[in-house]
């Protein structure tokens, strides 16, 4: 079989899961080539960890002019450069991962004399849709053969908006099950963690693009709730245009010897691993984030915001804890709560369980070969 991946970009956990798929892809000897855009937009970006393991696995990767734009002409010119490129020789199934790649997808494939079913999914409807654009996706999302969505509540949002039913499944997103050892990379900002951790201070990070949607501000505003004696110090591992906002937002605190900016780390498992406790306080996501499933898999306790795909994911005091979405005091007193506890084993293990159960990359890959393997039995 040969699989072509097309997103917009290769960013973040949805990235991953696009190079984690095509790997699994390779390794059961099947053909695979991902699509995508190559130049950044705003908070949008090709992650270098992820071209690098593509180019690892030496899987081939096509940069197309825009699977990102919502502007039909260059919709137009990435479909002919799929064409043109050869992408779509051979090829027996496209997998999307957003609904401007499925649109450059129908259109392409529409040019050849070959079915090719495409399947779709989506990773997250995000907060920045006016209506018209929301009616657009959902417009076509009803033309492709299948979409996942990778949470229950994402899957109830989309049929609340006008999607039809009997083409809708639901596949979380995975990562692997290994534990995988501290990198030996010296990285200042890790080592500046550990000292840290030497002097008696008690981590805690969010790990994400620094915008709007990850939500890192209402941290800085929690921070400032805390009691002085309280030893912690606090790490945004990621990149984003909204960084050097913060940075200021710190600065007029007083919190700039408390609150830590890393940018894009390609070793965010060492951070995590590093912390004492992982927080998502994000107002938007398409299921629970791959970075909670990392926290989970190496038993470091997860705060994380009200959203319903968090919730999904996170049972308070079970297996981690839940905080009011955008209710920075409320934060404040988890935050107190979590760091002023002295045992969480037995809340971490459950963590770990719940993620042995539904959030390996196991169980993920094969709900895609289950579903590949259907949806090309019905052409």
């Amino acid at each position: 079989m040969k699989i072509l991946h097309i997103s917009t970009f290769l960013q973040g956990g949805a990235g991953k899961v696009v190079v984690d798929l095509a790997k699994d892809s390779i390794n059961r000897g099947h053909k695979v080539s991902i699509a995508c855009t190559e130049n950044p937009v705003v908070n949008y970006s090709n992650y270098p960890g992820h071209v690098l393991e593509l180019k690892r696995m030496r899987i081939p990767l096509f940069f197309i002019n825009s699977t990102f734009s919502r502007d039909l002409s260059r919709n137009l010119h990435a479909c002919r450069e799929l064409s043109k490129n050869g992408s779509l020789e051979g090829v027996d199934l496209i997998h999307s991962h957003a609904s401007i790649p499925s649109l450059v997808s129908l259109f392409a494939k529409s040019n050849g004399n070959t079915r090719i079913p495409v399947v779709q999914t989506m990773h997250g409807w995000g907060i920045y849709k006016n209506e018209k654009q929301e009616k657009q996706d959902i417009s076509i999302l009803n033309l492709v053969d299948h979409v996942v969505t990778i949470s229950e509540s994402s899957r109830d949002l989309l049929v609340s908006k006008g999607f039809k039913k009997s083409n809708l499944s639901v596949i979380y997103n995975g990562i692997e099950t290994t534990r995988t050892p501290q990198s030996v990379v010296k990285d200042k900002d890790l080592c500046q963690l550990k000292q840290f951790k030497k002097e008696g201070y008690k981590i805690v990070g969010v790990v994400g693009t620094v915008d709007e949607r990850k939500n890192q501000k209402i941290l800085i505003e929690a921070v400032r709730f805390l009691p002085p004696a309280i030893k912690a110090r606090f790490f945004i591992i990621g990149e984003g245009k909204a960084i050097h906002g913060l940075k200021s937002i710190c600065k007029n605190y007083g919190l700039s010897e408390k609150i830590f900016f890393t940018n894009y780390k390609k070793n965010g498992m060492d951070f995590i691993k590093s912390f004492d406790c992982l927080l998502s306080c994000s107002v938007s996501e398409g299921g629970p984030p791959l970075c909670l499933m990392e926290a989970f898999a190496e038993r470091i306790p997860v705060i994380a915001s009200s959203t319903a795909e968090h919730k999904e994911a996170v049972f308070n005091f079970e297996n981690g804890f839940i905080f009011k979405s955008q209710d920075a005091e409320d934060l404040a007193n988890v935050l107190q709560l979590v760091l002023d506890k002295e045992d969480l084993s037995a809340l971490v293990d459950q963590a770990y369980q719940h993620y042995l159960e539904y959030y390996t990359f196991n169980n993920t890959a094969a709900a895609y070969r289950k579903l590949y393997s259907k949806t090309l039995q019905k052409l």
